[in-house]
């Protein structure tokens, strides 16, 4: 397979090895925008929660103070993207009808349509501390802008239950994790037509539950499947591993189904902190488990539906990129459509930067593997911890906070930081080509004039690095040659990406695509 276009390929091909010898050949995407706390307030913690539907964001600051002197009751702020220009404008700034201080209003989020959640995890309800609370709002038709409409509470608060710590909202469904007691739970509130309000609807526990578990600390819900987290919960006889359970809905009828552990589980693992539920796909974040020697470097699983059996198995585990100790691998995943980012948010990136977060593809096989798609870091314009606390896949965007980031707004402010999800793309037609007939590849984003370098990465998954052709962009954007297909290697897989010098010197890859031989 090897093959190549030009005499400049042995220079062209030198040049990439060089940067890679350097530790530079690692698929990079580069930060379109960021977005900071649009008003001046140190230590706020803005973006410690966020979530986004369509064109419209909403971000949590939980530790804002800005009604002096009661400190710590929390904020959010609503965000819209102009649908063109794809830019996020701030639009309004909210508080809790009732704030006080360190209730954490903003902990937790989430956005459907018109509609709000925002939690208080740590509001006092009858005087019973960190009982929790949850806010509805709604945008009004006139002015546009969002108003209390409700707030809940448990149906028997307890101090500590942390009502609010998960949530999940979807349709005239609301999910609110209440972990802090006992066991934990999750109380389901329905919409009611008529009134508009939400009522309460039901209870979940955790039929295989153990003390103390978390269960409710982290929610996924996409109507007819909820995920719920037990960060701490018992898998086989490791105790404080953690768990995630499933429960399915049909009219008003929950019902718990599978329960997911990792399979290796870790004492303090914190398997289940984390969630991403996509079709017949589950991410399950793992950020303190061990690897090799290495604690707290933190894991990601992914489990699929078996047509069959409708039971979810493990389709592949990832372990960090850099298995750096202490790196919370794991502490925040996002998955859609074959896109897969993870958060490890205290890994020590250099240069004051702390975090990274990570993506990966699917591949085209019905068992994947994914692949190591690329890294995400921001930029030098802001000195920013805790990078990769929160993601989230948004459409065309890739987006990631820095709950401690200092910026023009403060310190510890925080920021978000956006990223294009396809900024360099290689395509090869057919991916399944007879030998010797006629295929095209079209690489995409690149200066004219930039060397390309096709080279294949991995065999029936297994890595490797065979650079197969070199050229350069004959005009800005695009690059495409038509070639024929090398000899079939008998039915195996054979993973190839494109990769660019970008501005400023470093390697940019595209995604893997897998060609069928």
């Amino acid at each position: 397979m090897a093959f190549h276009r030009t005499d400049r390929h042995c220079s062209l091909v030198a040049a990439f090895l060089a940067l890679a010898a350097a530790g530079e050949l690692r698929a990079q995407a580069h930060e379109q925008s960021s977005l900071i706390c649009p008003y001046v307030s140190d230590s706020n913690y803005w973006s410690a929660a966020f979530a986004i539907d369509g064109d419209l964001m909403v971000v949590g600051a939980p530790n804002d103070s800005s009604y002096y002197p009661i400190g710590g009751h929390g904020a959010a702020t609503v965000h819209q993207r102009d649908p063109v220009t794809g830019a996020w404008t701030y639009h309004q700034k909210l508080f809790a009808s009732d704030y006080a201080s360190f209730e954490a209003f903003g902990g937790t989020v989430a956005v459907e349509g018109d509609r709000l959640a925002i939690a208080a995890p740590r509001n006092a309800v009858n005087n019973l501390g960190d009982a929790g609370s949850v806010y509805l709002l709604e945008r009004d038709a006139i002015t546009g802008l969002f108003v209390e409409v409700q707030k809940l509470d448990s149906i028997a608060p307890v101090a500590g239950e942390g009502f609010g710590f998960g949530l999940s909202l979807k349709g005239d469904l609301l999910l609110v994790g209440c972990p802090g007691a006992g066991n934990g739970s999750v109380q389901v509130f329905r919409r009611d037509a008529i009134t508009g309000l939400f009522a309460f609807e039901a209870q979940l526990i955790d039929s295989n539950g153990s003390s103390a578990a978390f269960f409710g600390r982290t929610i996924d819900f996409d109507g007819t499947t909820a995920l719920i987290g037990a960060p701490r919960g018992i898998a086989g006889a490791t105790s404080f591993a953690g768990t995630v359970e499933l429960f399915s809905v049909s009219g008003t009828t929950w019902t718990q189904g599978q329960q997911l552990s990792s399979n290796a589980p870790q004492v303090n693992g914190n398997f289940g902190g984390a969630l991403a539920l996509d079709g017949d796909r589950i991410a399950v974040g793992a950020a303190s488990e061990a690897v090799g020697a290495s604690s707290l470097v933190g894991r990601a699983y992914v489990f699929v539906k078996d047509p069959i059996t409708g039971l979810f198995g493990l389709e592949q585990r990832l372990d960090s990129p850099t298995l750096a100790y202490n790196s919370g691998f794991g502490t925040a995943v996002d998955m859609t459509g074959g896109l897969l980012v993870v958060g490890a948010p205290n890994e020590v990136t250099g240069g004051g930067h702390i975090g990274s977060a990570w993506t990966w593809r699917l591949g085209k096989k019905s068992n994947g593997p994914w692949h190591l798609e690329s890294e995400l870091q921001a930029g030098p314009s802001i000195a920013e911890e805790n990078y990769g606390c929160g993601v989230r896949v948004a459409g065309s965007q890739l987006v990631v906070a820095s709950q401690w980031a200092n910026t023009n707004s403060g310190r510890d402010t925080g920021a978000l930081f956006f990223y294009d999800a396809a900024e360099f793309t290689l395509t090869i037609t057919p991916t399944q080509p007879a030998a010797g007939a006629p295929i095209d590849l079209e690489a995409h984003r690149g200066a004219a004039g930039s060397p390309i370098l096709i080279a294949v990465e991995a065999i029936d998954g297994v890595p490797v690095f065979v650079p197969i052709l070199t050229d350069v962009f004959a005009s800005d954007l695009s690059w495409s040659l038509p070639i024929d297909a090398p000899d079939p290697l008998f039915g195996s897989t054979v993973s190839v990406r494109a990769w660019k010098i970008g501005a400023g010197g470093p390697l940019v890859g595209s995604q893997l695509v897998d060609l069928e031989l």
